[in-house]
């Protein structure tokens, strides 16, 4: 029998990985706030009614839900990580066009890109928090994680809103997604990518373990099955004698 391999601590990955996917959820804000801050400006600088504005919102909306499930099967396919990369990096595009904008329509299709794009947070984000977590402590872990919506809006709004004041609206989605890139998108990701592996490494050593566990019970069912019938071929024979 091979010796035991020794035991590798995961908490310093599994905290590492439950920050990053906090800060990456919480970043997405920087993405999807910036519209509520700029409506007066828009409609003021093009005669939007409330009707426009409210259109170009449910746009985003219908978007976002339906989004979701695709999302999350996207997510158990390829992989959380390659999931919000690619949801960071249209929701950032789709920003950038809608600060260049100049119609109602052309409003309406940049956030509903973008409302695609964002509904990849919550199902990458959250499959993170599950593959650390058990039974036993996930309501705990997800009643501190869960924080990061609340803090993730109040900054969102609070950077938009300067943005707003200081460069004018255009410049309130575009500096608000620069941000959101930079925070949750590089440095996060590259966490969230190292966390993964270990956690993918931490996983093929146990499936390893119990397929060799597997194999030792059915040498032992089979040595006990072999014992079973020589001694019944001794009684038989016993029996005759």
């Amino acid at each position: 029998m091979s010796a035991e391999a020794p035991a590798v601590s995961l908490a310093p990955a599994r905290r590492r990985a439950l920050a990053l996917s906090w800060l990456a959820y919480a970043t997405y804000y920087l993405g999807r706030k910036g519209f509520s801050v700029v409506k007066s400006s828009l409609s003021r600088e093009f005669g939007f009614s409330t009707g426009t504005l409210a259109a170009i919102d449910t746009a985003y909306l219908v978007a976002y839900a339906c989004g979701q499930v695709p999302s999350g099967l996207v997510a158990d396919r390829w992989g959380a990580r390659r999931l919000i990369a690619t949801g960071m990096f249209v929701s950032a595009l789709a920003c950038i066009a809608f600060g260049a904008s100049n119609s109602g329509w052309a409003f309406a299709l940049w956030f509903a890109l973008n409302g695609i794009a964002q509904a990849t947070g919550w199902p990458g984000t959250t499959k993170i928090v599950a593959q650390w977590t058990t039974p036993r402590d996930r309501g705990r872990v997800m009643g501190v994680w869960s924080t990061c919506y609340q803090v993730g809006g109040i900054a969102a709004t609070a950077v938009a809103t300067f943005a707003l004041a200081k460069l004018g609206w255009r410049s309130a989605q575009e500096v608000a997604e620069t941000n959101e890139t930079e925070l949750g998108g590089i440095p996060g990701l590259g966490g969230l990518e190292a966390a993964c592996r270990i956690k993918e490494a931490a996983a093929r050593r146990v499936l390893a373990e119990a397929v060799e566990a597997e194999e030792r019970r059915a040498q032992e069912r089979e040595a006990a099955k072999r014992a079973q019938e020589e001694k019944d071929e001794k009684a038989a024979q016993d029996a005759l004698a």
